[in-house]
């Protein structure tokens, strides 16, 4: 997932007030992601269940409006079928919405990925 944009009025959050996510897999099992304040390290060694891992980003604003993008890694790459992207951002006022993502074009690309390191 990449650039999810949010355009919405800015307000000071707190550490309870981060981006939310969550996703629910075409198999029906769900992800919760960590919120933003939270980073999790990456050793190269497989994940022993799937995670949704929120990575980075950045934005800004003024009073008015305010846009922000987000970095997230979603492991394991999803099986064909919809998966379903939950959020809300309580600090920004944003409330639990939810969109369906496609992943046939996901599991197509995956075909054409070239590994450049071996492990």
């Amino acid at each position: 997932m990449d650039n999810l944009q949010l355009h919405r009025p800015f307000r000071r959050r707190g550490a309870e007030g981060s981006l939310r996510l969550g996703v629910e897999l075409p198999d029906g099992s769900r992800v919760i992601g960590g919120d933003m304040s939270r980073r999790y390290p990456f050793d190269g060694a497989e994940p022993d269940r799937p995670q949704l891992t929120v990575r980075g980003g950045g934005g800004g604003g003024s009073d008015e409006d305010y846009g922000y993008r987000i970095d997230a890694w979603l492991w394991p790459a999803p099986q064909a079928g919809s998966l379903r992207l939950v959020y809300d951002w309580p600090g920004l006022e944003i409330n639990e919405g939810s969109i369906t993502i496609e992943t046939a074009p996901l599991v197509t690309a995956r075909e054409d990925v070239l590994s450049i390191w071996t492990q």
